[in-house]
């Protein structure tokens, strides 16, 4: 039996399951060990690391679901974006998209040749889990890839992506389109492989107007889980993105299963306003994590308490951790939301 199972099906009645986004990662000393040793792509696309870096959250913390450590970007470079990370930067790609061109130019493989690491990996990982802990397998939604695409890498106003809509939305529209397509591959072709669950990061679509994201954000979003939710109707589907309260009625409107909320939406709003069908997950502000343990042991309750009565809730951060976070800070987080009481 699965707590996160569960919770995400709505039928959770005993404490909220937990895990992190970016669970799996640079907070972690052992994780730091394997860096000094391979390249973050090297660690995505060498099934052996991605299974252990997995593994690593859920054995040191017995989180209630595992993630599967790899990439966003992953359907990028198999539509032939040139990839890379550099150090303190991020992801670069070297070949961004302006023109109708540079998406016909691009040299693509099919998304179920090219990731047939990622698809090893999770063989692999389910193999290893232990049998109450289920595998969340994810993408990013085309947008949040495009604007990657676009921009050239990460960027905090999407300048380019949003010049773009405004003077040849054509060029966005096919992009996303491709994007799309070869993103409920991706994701059936996890599915197979043996996920439990899926996440969806719209992580960038935040910095819309309203009408773009119904136009360039959710109506692909909208395909990607309407044909996901035909084929597999038993996944679950999760469908995240940051600044998002304002999209929240929009996202909840799709065949989804769970809305997981930025740390900037009140718990409370939420609670009134998502509809009882549609878990929810989060929103801890993962700086609060920096701060002294009675200033979390207090964030944490009162999220907790605000959420008691919902059988649908899964605690969750706002966003990704952060590398900067105390791992002991981690271990309490989880073993007050381990150790609540719904009943009382």
């Amino acid at each position: 039996m699965s707590v996160y199972l569960d919770a995400i099906s709505l039928k959770n009645v005993s404490r909220p399951p937990i895990w992190m986004m970016r669970q799996a990662g640079r907070y972690l000393p052992e994780y730091r060990k394997l860096r000094k040793k391979y390249s973050f792509l090297e660690m995505i696309k060498t099934p052996d690391l991605a299974t252990e870096i997995t593994l690593q959250p859920i054995k040191r913390f017995g989180f209630d679901a595992a993630i599967l450590f790899s990439d966003i970007l992953t359907v990028a470079e198999s539509l032939g974006s040139e990839l890379e990370f550099t150090e303190k930067i991020g992801p670069v790609i070297n070949n961004p998209i302006s023109t109708l061109k540079d998406i016909q130019s691009l040299n693509s493989t099919p998304i179920s040749l090219y990731s047939s690491f990622v698809y090893q990996a999770i063989n692999q990982i389910k193999k290893s889990l232990p049998f109450h802990i289920p595998l969340i397998g994810f993408s990013g939604a085309p947008f949040t890839v495009a604007s990657y695409m676009i921009e050239g890498g990460s960027s905090q106003h999407l300048k380019k992506t949003k010049t773009l809509i405004g003077t040849h939305p054509k060029v966005v529209h096919v992009l996303l389109e491709k994007l799309t397509n070869e993103t409920i591959q991706y994701l059936v072709d996890q599915i197979n492989a043996g996920v439990d669950s899926i996440q969806i990061f719209d992580t960038w679509a935040g910095h819309l107007n309203f009408n773009d994201f119904e136009k360039f954000a959710l109506s692909y979003i909208n395909t990607i889980v309407t044909t996901i939710k035909n084929k597999y109707p038993k996944i679950p589907i999760t469908i995240f993105s940051k600044h998002s309260t304002t999209f929240s009625p929009l996202i909840c409107s799709l065949p989804i299963n769970c809305i997981s909320l930025d740390w900037q939406t009140s718990l409370q709003w939420a609670i009134n306003n998502i509809p009882k069908n549609v878990a929810i997950q989060g929103n801890l502000d993962p700086a609060t994590l920096l701060g002294k343990s009675d200033t979390i042991k207090n964030s944490v309750n009162q999220i907790l308490s605000t959420m008691k009565n919902r059988p649908g809730y899964i605690f969750n951060l706002g966003h990704g951790i952060t590398p900067d976070v105390p791992i002991d800070n981690v271990s309490m987080v989880v073993e007050l939301v381990k150790q609540f009481d719904n009943s009382k």
